[in-house]
């Protein structure tokens, strides 16, 4: 599969989710020995706790799920508390540097996944501006002792279409401040490319073009989960990997 997963596989994880992914619990019943293990390995705490930081993806505008969004499909599958501290339209470059350093010494969260950048790319701000931004995120996150999984931006679509270049360097540059400091990424740009059919057209958005609807934010649930678990989820056996996690 040259390093992809299969549109098959990942559909076909993704519809399964909200099954439970390898009988994981709910929120409600406690963590699930696999999910304690995964939470475990990243923090030494099987019960750590998550804060998802981000724009209206974080929020989960998009969505037709009761509760919405991936912080509460996550909080359902590992049976810990995932805060969600989403605020739409907002920038990395700076009003979002600003408010995670502010929300780091007041949460007891031990894992931080931070999705920012899509506003970024769509109001113009410079790839020197947002590097700083998410360098000094990532850093504020290790300072704070927290583990960080950055979640990189996907390709939209028709109405919202048009942009993809600065969607691309915006991706560069988290892949790149990914690898500096050796966190984990969750590459939804890369899930999308093997999902959709015929880009930038794909059933994981919602009517805008710009949101994920509520397969998409199936599949970004699955994509964070095997980023946290340190599954390769393109790799051949990923998909049978994140079902078994």
């Amino acid at each position: 599969m040259n390093g992809s997963i299969s549109r098959a596989a990942f559909l076909g994880i993704a519809l399964s989710f909200l099954g439970g992914c390898g009988g994981g619990s709910s929120g409600s019943s406690g963590t699930s020995s696999s999910a304690a293990t995964v939470l475990r390995a990243l923090t030494g705490d099987g019960n750590a706790k998550l804060l998802a930081f981000g724009d209206s993806i974080t929020v989960g505008l998009g969505d037709g799920a009761p509760g919405g969004g991936y912080p509460a499909r996550l909080e359902q599958v590992l049976g810990v508390p995932v805060d969600q501290e989403g605020v739409s339209g907002e920038r990395m470059a700076f009003d979002g540097l600003n408010r995670l350093t502010g929300l780091l010494p007041q949460s007891d969260a031990e894992i931080v996944i931070l999705d920012e950048g899509n506003t970024d790319a769509y109001e113009g701000v410079t790839v020197a501006d947002y590097r700083t931004a998410l360098e000094s995120a990532v850093g504020a996150i290790e300072a704070s002792g927290k583990v960080a999984i950055l979640m990189n931006q996907y390709p939209t679509c028709c109405a919202a279409g048009g942009f993809q270049s600065q969607l691309d360097a915006v991706n560069a540059v988290m892949g790149q401040v990914a690898a500096e400091h050796g966190v984990r990424l969750a590459d939804l740009d890369r899930a999308w490319r093997s999902t959709c059919d015929q880009l930038p057209d794909c059933n994981l958005l919602a009517s805008d073009g710009l949101h994920p609807n509520s397969l998409g934010y199936d599949v970004i649930s699955q994509v964070l989960l095997a980023s946290l678990a340190g599954i390769d989820i393109f790799s051949p056996q990923g998909a049978a990997d994140v079902e078994k996690a």
